[in-house]
């Protein structure tokens, strides 16, 4: 994607990757660029818009330097892509608006949802017992958010603000599922039956929502899963990061498969803390 526009100064230039950008968003990133200790330049990306101290949707490179409050407080924050057997030409305008209202009424949205009356408990509970055990295990976590914390409510929700889901296309015209603002709920049940299994918990999770049986073609998938893990050694790295933040991915990928009964395999991409290689999976 190219720069849309640059932004001179005479301490360091912004760099902007989005056509529209609010007047507000525009100050508070030369405010940031004028900082002594900046390097180079500091880029805007297409999400960008305003944020306390500094631009959500912004990099910012210092040299010698840290910037509290450009890191921010939303550090689980991540994005997460899916690439789909899907493409383009699969897609038309009303299957859109099918999928559109299907993901707004399955996936919750905003703060609202925190409230009791607002969760559906069913996909709550599952979430309940294992949040327990850690708790059990480290008390310390209850002084700190309380006993009726909201945190629970919290699970599998999109959130708001920034929070997004979207469809997009690659070069190659497949489709893909992309989210942003996951958080990572302890799926102790998954990981214990995966481990069982001699499986990552994803592995399982795509046979468990990919529409396939426990017949000889899905074996032969997790099979061939199993193999493209290993050799990436993710397995290892299961023990490191167990709980992968991929839960409302999978909703999303479910949903569109309910519409998309051919899709049997996903290409899972986890753009979070390490490289891309070390979560990348697929054919």
């Amino acid at each position: 994607m190219p720069i849309k526009e640059i932004i001179q100064q005479k301490t360091h230039p912004v760099k902007i990757w989005t056509d529209e950008i609010e007047n507000a968003t525009r100050e508070q990133l030369l405010n940031v660029a004028s900082l002594p200790f900046i390097h180079h330049h500091v880029a805007a990306m297409p999400d960008v818009h305003l944020g306390m101290g500094a631009t959500i949707g912004s990099v910012i490179a210092t040299h010698r330097a840290i910037i509290p409050a450009a890191v921010g407080v939303d550090l689980g924050c991540g994005m997460i892509a899916s690439r789909l057997s899907l493409k383009v030409e699969d897609l038309n305008e009303a299957l859109l608006k099918k999928l559109f209202d299907q993901i707004s009424r399955d996936i919750p949205v905003g703060k609202a949802q925190h409230r009791d009356d607002q969760v559906d408990k069913i996909t709550v509970q599952p979430f309940i017992a294992p949040l327990g055990s850690l708790t059990e295990r480290h008390p310390e976590l209850l002084k700190r958010f309380g006993k009726k914390s909201k945190w629970i409510n919290q699970m599998d929700t999109l959130g708001s603000g920034n929070h997004f889901i979207e469809l997009c296309f690659d070069e190659e015209d497949y489709i893909s599922s992309m989210e942003r603002g996951l958080k990572s709920p302890t799926l102790e049940k998954i990981d214990e039956i995966s481990r069982e299994m001699g499986l990552h918990p994803l592995t399982l999770l795509v046979i468990t929502y990919s529409g396939m049986d426990k017949s000889k073609s899905s074996k032969s998938l997790l099979n061939k899963i199993k193999k493209e893990l290993e050799d990436l050694a993710i397995q290892k790295k299961a023990s490191v990061y167990p709980s992968l933040k991929f839960s409302l991915n999978i909703v999303v990928v479910k949903i569109i498969s309910d519409f998309f009964k051919k899709i049997e395999y996903f290409t899972y991409w986890f753009i979070h803390r390490l490289k891309l290689s070390e979560y990348f999976t697929g054919s």
